[in-house]
Parts: structure tokens; C-alpha cells; sequence
């Protein structure tokens, strides 16, 4: 399930989520996530929106965790529909070197 809530006067939100996954045999994968940011129009182009995330994901049977975090920015550009967006997430499994990666790209509405 998932829940979010946007302060309308201020632009801040959260977004939070949880689940749980079974599969044959009988494991399951147990997770959580929250995404807290806010998003204001400081520019003709469209709301800009900043946001950080972090999430954790119990899996039966593996020795550790699995934790990741991040953030990013989304541009809106109303007049041409689409939206430019830039994020890094860092992966950690608990055990060996945690990899971190981006994203960058562009979502065009049509």
C-alpha cells in the first residue's frame, strides 16, 4: 500500500510505502519507503521538484538487508509537456561495497 500527502500552501510532501511479496516455497520480501520533497514554480517554465528517498527491504533467508537512498530534481517545462529529471540512488546490501548510480532523462506528455 502507499499514501501521500502534499501541503498545497507550501508545496512539501511525503510520499511513504509498504509491501510484503511471497513466493513459491515460501519466501517473502518485506519493504518499506519514504519519499519526503517539496516543489515550487521559482521559474516561467513550470514547479520545480526536489526530493530525497530511502528505502529498506528485509529478504528472508539473505544475510543482510538490503538499504537504499537518494535524491533528486524534476524540471516541468509546461509549454513543450515534458519534464527533465536528474537522480542518484545509493545501494547498500550490507555486506560488500554498497553501488551507486543516476539517472538522468526526460518524460514527454503527448
Amino acid at each position: 500500500g502507499s499514501a501521500s500527502v502534499l501541503h498545497m500552501p507550501t508545496g512539501f510532501f511525503v510520499n511513504v510505502a509498504a509491501g510484503q511479496a511471497k513466493f513459491a516455497g515460501g519466501a517473502k520480501i518485506t519493504s518499506w519507503e519514504v519519499m519526503p520533497g517539496f516543489e515550487e514554480k521559482w521559474a516561467s517554465l513550470g514547479k520545480t521538484t526536489v526530493f530525497a528517498e530511502y528505502s529498506q527491504w528485509k529478504i528472508e533467508g539473505a544475510p543482510d538487508d538490503l538499504t537504499y537512498y537518494g535524491g533528486g530534481i524534476v524540471q516541468a517545462i509546461d509549454a513543450a509537456a515534458l519534464s527533465l529529471y536528474l537522480s542518484a540512488r545509493r545501494i547498500d546490501m550490507g555486506s560488500g561495497d554498497p553501488a551507486t548510480y543516476g539517472l538522468a532523462g526526460v518524460v514527454v506528455k503527448f
